[in-house]
Formats: structure tokens, sequence, C-alpha cells
């Protein structure tokens, strides 16, 4: 008698459940990422000019993009959490590496939202701590951009 050293095959990535709320994940960033590219443009053109064009318009985009963000939040660490446990052995380890990369600047990006926003039981004065999640939540959806990319190729 002789012991299998077969091994058992790995799970899909991605269960039909995971493929739909990856799907609401995605939409929900669409969103999120045409109601941002509104507000950096009104911000350089305001960096350009020296003037201020903010307007009652802009201030609901950026109110839009508060409640998209915290709408994002929870589903977007869901299905990062519940697909890393499901990649986690795939044997693509360049696919897991950029994975990871991925889901560390989502959780950047919304670490660092939530450090910019001022709810009345939480807020963050320390400008050096601003500064810096601001420069973080500008340039963390770059990374994620990239490296949502560098995933599905791998």
């Amino acid at each position: 008698m002789s012991i299998s050293t077969r091994r058992q095959p790995l799970p899909p990535p991605l269960s039909p459940g995971l493929r739909r709320l990856l799907q609401v994940v995605l939409v929900l960033f669409g969103l999120l990422a045409i109601n941002s590219i509104y507000l950096v443009t009104v911000t350089l053109a305001e960096t350009l000019s020296g003037e201020t064009i903010q307007d009652y318009f802009y201030l609901t985009v950026f109110l839009a993009h508060l409640a998209l963000g915290l709408l994002l939040l929870i589903p977007a660490l869901v299905f990062g959490t519940l697909h890393l446990r499901r990649a986690w052995r795939r044997p693509n380890r360049y696919a897991v590496r950029a994975g990871l990369g991925l889901f560390t600047s989502i959780v950047l990006l919304f670490a660092s939202g939530i450090l910019l926003t001022r709810f009345g039981f939480f807020e963050v004065n320390d400008p050096l701590v601003r500064t810096w999640s601001y420069w973080v939540h500008v340039l963390a959806p770059l990374a994620v951009a990239w490296l949502f990319v560098l995933h599905r190729l791998a």
C-alpha cells in the first residue's frame, strides 16, 4: 500500500460570489475614478490660475467622493481578503506578489482617505500628518492602477 503524494487541486481564485463582489468593487471604483478626475482637474486649474473656482457643484462632487470612498471601503477590503485567502497558494508567485502589492496600496489609499476625512468624532489636525496623508491619497491610485494591470497580466 503506497501513500499518494498527489496534491489536492487548488480552488479557482474567484468563486461566483467573489466574481460578483469584484464587479461591484470595479463599478464603484470606476465611479470614484471619474469623480477623482474632476476633483484633480479643478485643483490643477486653481493651482495654475491662482483663482478659486470651487463652487456648489464642486462641493457636491467632493461629498460624492467621500460617500463613494466610504461605500467602497468594506466591499474592497472584504474582496481583497477573501481573494487573498483563495489565491495565496497559487503557483504563479508573480501574480500573488502583484496582488499583495495591490491590496497594500488599496489599504494605504483607504487609510489616507480616512485620515483626511473630518468626522465629528475623529479628526486629524496635525499639518504634517495631513500633508503626508494627502500625498499618499493622491499617489496611491496611480500605484493601484499600475499594480492592478500587473496583477491581471500575471
